[in-house]
Parts: C-alpha cells; structure tokens; sequence
C-alpha cells in the first residue's frame, strides 16, 4: 500500500502549497486587477519595518502572523470590501487600507494589546463585525456594503462604547495604510502585502488617493495627520469624552464608483448607517432564506447559520454570469469549482445562476469542442486539465434536472456535444495497439495526462479525477439526448460511457496490482493516496459502482485513521484542504453514518475564526502559521460545505433512480423535541418539504411533500434506530422490506412508534 502520510503530501488535493514549494506560483495565472511595479518592493520595506517595531505596530502579517479575513459585498455587485479578524477593513481590491487605534491614558491602543471578537448580524447574515475590549472601553467596527443615490460604496462605522462607571477620554484614530488585508505570503494572481499610494490629497474631511479612490469621514474629524509613523501614510483623529455608558460613532463612506453629493450622506451618517444595513439585512435574509432549514439542537442550528452564510460568500463572490471561488486571489472563474458551487446554488433556490455562468461559460468553448479550465478578464486559462469537459456538460444537465429547463438543454445540445465529442476524441488517444503493452496497459481508454490536479502541475498525469468527471459527462449526455428526443445519439454516449467504465475499471485494478495496492490510487501514473479526490466517485458522478468495494472500504478506513491522528495533532500532518468536506457526504453514502459525523464536527471547528462561519482553503494545524490560505471565505469549500450537509437530509441515488432522505442524520435530531423542518430544497425530482416533529410521546413523524414527484426508484428513509418499531403510512401499517423504508408515492406521511412489548411466555412448572 502506499504509504498515505507520503502520497497524501504529494497529492493534497487543491492546494496551491505544492505550487509554492516547485516555484511555480502564479505561472498560469493573469492579475484580477492592476497592481503598481513597485509593490513588491514597498512589501519588502514595511515588512523590514515591522520586524523593527513592537508586535501590533502593524497588521498582524506583517508580523509574520496568519490573518484571516472575511468578504463584505451586495448580491450581484461587482465590489467587494475585506475585513480582517483585528479590524483591518481593505475597501478596494489592492488597498490601500484602515486600521483603528485607541488612544487611552497616553498608550496607543491596536489590535495587539486588546481581546477581539467576531461576529455576524444575527450569526448568519453576511455582514461582519469586529469587537476589541480593553479596560472599559469597547469598540465595534463594522461595515456594509449597498447603494445610496445610485452609488455603489461601502460604509465603515467605529463604535466606541464606555463601560465603565465612571467618563473617559479617548481618541479614536483611523490610519490610511499602503497595505492589503490580502497578506503578503499570498502571490496567486494577486501580489498580497503592500499597496503603493503614490498620490494622497487631503482635505479636512475627504482623502483621494492616487487620483481615484476617495475617502470620505462623514463624522467631521478632530484633525488629519500627513506624517503618523512607520507605514502609515496619513491618519484622522476623533478626540472623545465618553459618560458612563455612552456610544459615539464615527462613520466613513469608501465609495466604489464616483462619488454621491456629499450633502446625501453627511446630513445624518448613523441613521444612513443604520438604514443601509436594514436594507441589506432584509436582501440578505431574502437570499439566503428560499430554503428553509431548522436544524434541531444547538449543534443544528449551528450547522444551519454556517450553511445560510456560505451560501451568502457564494454570491459576493459571484457577480452574475460569474461563479467565482474568490474576491481577490481567486477572482476567476473555473468550471471546475462553477459546477459544484452551481449544484449548491441550485439546491438551495439560485437556479437562474446556474443557467447564467453555463451560458456564459459555453461562449468560451473551443473549436475542437474542448471546455477551458478558467476563464479571467483576459479571456481562457491555457492550462490543459481534462476534467472541464465533462463538468461543463455536468452542469448543464443539472441545471436543466433541477429546472426542466428544456429550452436551455435545446439551445446549449449543440455545445453539450461538442463536448462530449472532445472526450471521446481525448479517449482516443490511449487506445489502439500501443496500450496492449503490458507496461501501458493501465493507461488504456483513459484521457490523458493533466494538471487539473495542482499537485500533478509539474509533472501532468493520468488523473481518475479527469476520467469520473468523463464519465458523469458522457452519462449526463446521454441523458440529455433522451430527453430532448434524440434517441440515437442518447445510444451513442450510453454506449460510449460503458466502453469508458470498462477501461477505466481494468485502470484501476491494473494500477493497484501493477503498484502493490490495497487502496484506491488517485491516478495512473503515481498510484498515489487521496480520497478527497477520490470521493467525487461517490457524488457527483455516481459512478462508486466500478469500484473494488474492499479497496473503497480500506481507503477510508486509512483515511479516518489519518483524520484521528491529525486531530490527535501529530506532526505529520500540518494542515490540510477542507475540500474535506466531500468525505462528509461519501461515508454517509457508503453507511458509516457515525463516521460521517466524526469529520463534520472536527471541520466545523476548524473555520477560521468560528464567529464568520468561513474557511480558507488550507487549513494549518497552527493557526498563525504564515502560509499559503488561498482566498477567503473560500466559495469552493463553501460550495463543498453546502453540499456535504443537504446530502446528509436528502441525496439521489442514480444507480435505482431514488431520493434517499436522512442517510446523514443523526438519532439525536430525531429525538429532538424542536423537531426538523426544510422546506423548498431543490432536488431533480421537485423541492422536497420535510417535516419531522412528535405528534405524541413515543411517536416520530415525518411529513414529505411540496412539489416533490415520485422518483422512478421511490422516496427510501434510511433512518438511524429503526429497530423494534412499528410503522404506517398515510394510515396504513407498513412493514418495509429491509433496514429503510421505500415509499412509493408522495407525498406522504409516515408515522413511526416503538413496538409493543412482546407477550411475556409461562415458563413450565
């Protein structure tokens, strides 16, 4: 077998730390946004200048401390601010940025010397609050992102609170740093760390900076300070006498494109604060909220506000056409990662999304039919990664399953085949005579080598990833030839998918004899371990069926012994993906439902910091290890998140056509007295309603209804603890045929009891 702390570290699926250790960061990768020459240079001085002062002088990364940050944006708007952990707000992609300090008692107060927090409005909603607490100060900086008087800008409020019984003095200071929240480690598309001001005028209460970017200090300050120390290019100050208990707020309008008459937002800041926030609490809860999800007990509530805010870093991340992982770094659009954020968006009620970015999407298709693996401002990504043929026709047919979109399916057929002849004729490639010799024989019929993988980037291979992905593509073609009535071409990918599933399973079994294998290898090539690459086996392309099932059950078996070590905090293990969160969603699909829930709650304790429901796309065993994170909130692993947790309630099994509802749940939500309810969840076959509540002491029930149509394979509960119970349905006794229950029509009621006590028997005298 090989060895799995080696392999794992050669193949760590979808991180760019392996680009970063062969020099390769950045290669492929075109700038998001324009970055001046000199930036890097101005990042070596500041960081030479950090390394000279006190922790806290400047932003925690300057200091050679991981910060973690989160997106502040609208729905659908092109602009996104970050806020970092400590309070650090970047309004532009590039800087520069705002810092906070506290003046008290003589002492310069910033983020080093107090205790911080993170929150978000009411736990879910995607508008970001930080909290430092010193002595009996406290001061609370958030912003939020909208419109006023058809301007798109960002508003930043700093609230100082006294706590205390008795007045104090204090002066808040607002610093304009030639910085980033972006840090300076982070190189990918994007230059973290510095950003040059070159230009900077001020006036008493307004700074344009580099003759574009304009600040605004709605709350008039006590004074500008041109010269305010080592990487500070100028600073406002706010002097302030706080009574017991009183809250003085400072307001700063940072906007994106022009600026709105300044009388149209100084005549009353805070309640333009406060009435900007409103309106987009009540957009936010509108676009977060087409699916209803009450999760039971405190752990399911949890899981239900982190679900609620990755779907909202979803769409800021994505101004329509566009789904992108990212706001900065990763402000690009892969299909790869587009298709599995699209199936999150669909299932959650964004289905005009979906159809938007494939749309989009097919403008970029080659003329040989190939689909580009990324697509920026300059256009496609040259990158050569085979997996893109077949999300792209993945997508579609999803998209088209969750909306009976039949005029889409129509007008994107054309795209969808070329496609599919794409990898066919990719196929091709690796079959004929030359692939009988017994040292190729384990290439045969699969596509050839690539990097969409970023592990295999330097030396492309021979990826299964690339060949499930075919496989979902030529079966989803299929599929769409059959219910646009093209029946011959339905014949001719049916066909073609089962002569690919044959190769692919000879691959398999060929490699794991030809390496020495008791686990499944991830490609060809390396018979390297990875089972999060692996899982997509299970979901999306549902193609688990050619797997050695030993070789399956052994794979994650060396994976969850990997899991317990890591958490166990041995050093082999420094940090992983959390892409991780497909695993979640696999083990639940194979039964080892315990297991499933073992992960979950190990990668919910690993978001980075807990209050923003965000992850980074490596998470390090040492939080402040100055490394590669990616962009944040990380929209793939969000995307990833949503699916693993819907699928824990209800999933489609492709191999009978059925709807599985709570293969992933556990007992403890059954036997919540708060009950279950989700309501409009999208599935292919219609939005599904469930409800599960006690009626009675000793009886669970479940309600399912909605739109939801009965699958050709029915509606299957497979529910924890259903030994020794007694069922009905729509009032008739039931006696299901195995350990779940199969309905063959909804919608439905079904009513489970425990079973009466068995008479007791005489024994003989």
């Amino acid at each position: 077998m090989d060895d799995p702390t080696q392999a794992m570290d050669r193949s760590l699926h979808c991180t760019a730390r392996l680009l970063l250790a062969l020099g390769l960061m950045g290669a492929p990768m075109q700038p998001v946004f324009a970055q001046s020459p000199d930036q890097p240079a101005l990042t070596q001085t500041l960081l030479e200048q950090a390394a000279s002062l006190p922790r806290g002088s400047f932003p925690r990364a300057f200091h050679g401390e991981q910060a973690y940050w989160t997106v502040i944006g609208a729905p659908d708007s092109p602009h996104a601010a970050l806020l970092s952990e400590d309070g650090l707000l970047e309004p532009w992609p590039g800087g520069p940025s705002i810092e906070p300090f506290l003046h008290l008692d003589g002492r310069r107060i910033g983020w080093a010397d107090v205790r911080t927090t993170q929150q978000l409005l009411e736990g879910d909603l995607p508008l970001p609050s930080v909290t430092w607490r010193i002595d009996e100060m406290r001061l609370d900086i958030d912003a939020v992102a909208g419109e006023v008087g058809g301007c798109p800008l960002l508003l930043a409020r700093y609230r100082l609170r006294n706590l205390g019984t008795e007045p104090h003095a204090a002066t808040l200071e607002l610093a304009l740093r030639p910085l980033q929240v972006y840090p300076p480690w982070l190189r990918l598309a994007v230059n973290g760390g510095a950003a040059p001001i070159h230009r900077l005028v001020h006036t008493e209460d307004a700074l344009l900076i580099n003759d574009e970017r304009r600040i605004l200090a709605l709350t008039p300050p006590g004074g500008f300070s041109p010269d305010a120390g080592p990487g500070v290019a100028g600073a406002w100050r706010w002097p302030l006498v706080l009574a017991p208990g009183e809250v003085r707020e400072t307001i700063l309008a940072f906007p994106f494109e022009g600026a709105p008459a300044p009388a149209a937002l100084r005549a009353a800041p805070a309640a333009l604060f406060e009435r900007l926030r409103l309106e987009q609490r009540m957009l936010w809860r509108e676009q977060t909220g087409r699916v209803m999800l009450h999760l039971p007990t405190a752990e399911g509530e949890d899981l239900a506000a982190a679900l609620r805010t990755s779907l909202a870093y979803l769409l800021i991340h994505s101004p329509r056409p566009l789904i992108r992982p990212g706001s900065r770094g990763y402000a690009r659009a892969w299909i790869r990662d587009g298709a599995l954020m699209a199936h999150a968006l669909l299932q959650l009620g964004h289905a005009e999304r979906a159809r938007d970015f494939v749309r989009w999407y097919t403008g970029f298709q080659q003329e040989e039919g190939g689909i580009p693996c990324c697509i920026d401002a300059l256009g496609p990504d040259p990158t050569v990664e085979h997996d893109s043929h077949g999300e792209f026709i993945f997508l579609l047919a999803e998209t088209v399953r969750h909306t009976e979109d039949l005029a889409l399916a129509r007008a994107l057929w054309p795209a969808a085949q070329r496609a599919a002849g794409h990898l066919l004729a990719l196929r091709a490639e690796r079959l004929g005579p030359a692939f009988e010799a017994p040292e190729r024989r384990r290439f045969r019929g699969l596509l050839p080598d690539s990097a969409s993988h970023e592990g295999y980037l330097q030396n492309p291979v021979h990826s299964y990833w690339d060949d499930f992905f075919a496989l979902r593509g030529l079966k989803d073609a299929a599929w769409l030839a059959e219910r646009l009535g093209d029946d011959a071409a339905a014949e001719r990918y049916r066909r073609a998918h089962a002569a690919m599933r044959e190769d692919v399973v000879a691959s398999i079994r060929q490699t794991m004899q030809d390496k020495g294998l008791t686990t499944l290898p991830a490609s060809a090539d390396l018979g390297d371990f990875d089972p999060t690459s692996t899982a997509i086996v299970l979901s999306p392309t549902q193609e688990d069926g050619l797997l050695p099932q030993e070789a399956l059950r052994l794979t994650f078996d060396a994976y969850l012994a990997m899991v317990r070590e890591r958490a166990a905090g041995s050093p082999r293990w420094p940090g992983y993906t959390p892409y991780e969160w497909r695993n979640v969603e696999a083990l639940a699909r194979i039964g080892r439902r315990e297991e499933a829930w073992t992960l979950l709650r190990l990668l919910l304790a690993d978001r980075r910091p807990r209050g923003w429901n965000a992850w980074p796309e490596v998470v390090w065993a040492d939080p402040r290890r100055p490394d590669y994170i990616g962009d944040m909130p990380h929209g793939w692993v969000a995307g990833e998140f949503i699916r693993a947790v819907l699928s824990l309630i209800a999933h489609v099994r492709e191999a009978d056509q059925a709807l599985v509802i709570g293969a992933g749940l556990p007992a403890a939500w059954l036997d919540a007295p708060e009950g279950l309810r989700v309501h409009e969840l999208s599935t292919p076959f219609g939005r599904l309603d469930l409800d599960i509540d006690h009626p009675e002491a000793g009886t669970l029930r479940l309600r399912l209804g909605g739109t939801l149509r009965t699958p050709a394979g029915g509606v299957v509960l497979e529910l924890p603890a259903l030994a020794d119970r007694v069922f009905s349905v729509d009032g008739q006794p039931f006696r299901p045929a195995g350990p779940a229950i199969k309905l063959s029509a909804v919608p439905a009621v079904v009513l489970i009891r425990h079973a009466p006590p068995s008479p007791s028997v005489p024994r003989s005298p």
